[in-house]
């Protein structure tokens, strides 16, 4: 299982816990939007989020299974 290397003390990555749950064509602006939900567990790291929107960001999905 890959395991994230990164380390947010020393940069602005976040890692979360989160479950695919949509996936929507936007044709209009020939782009994909995915949506999750973000466990409990990482709550309070949705916040951090909000100085991202709408800035070009890299996402990685590594399977969770345990």
């Amino acid at each position: 299982m890959a395991k994230w290397e990164g380390d947010v003390t020393k940069s602005k990555d976040i890692a979360l816990n989160v479950e695919l749950v949509g996936i929507k064509n936007l044709k209009m602006t020939h782009t994909w939007r995915l949506e999750f939900d973000v466990y409990e567990i990482d709550s309070h790291k949705v916040k951090d989020l909000m100085d991202k929107i709408d800035k070009p960001s890299v996402m990685a999905l590594v399977d969770n299974d345990g």
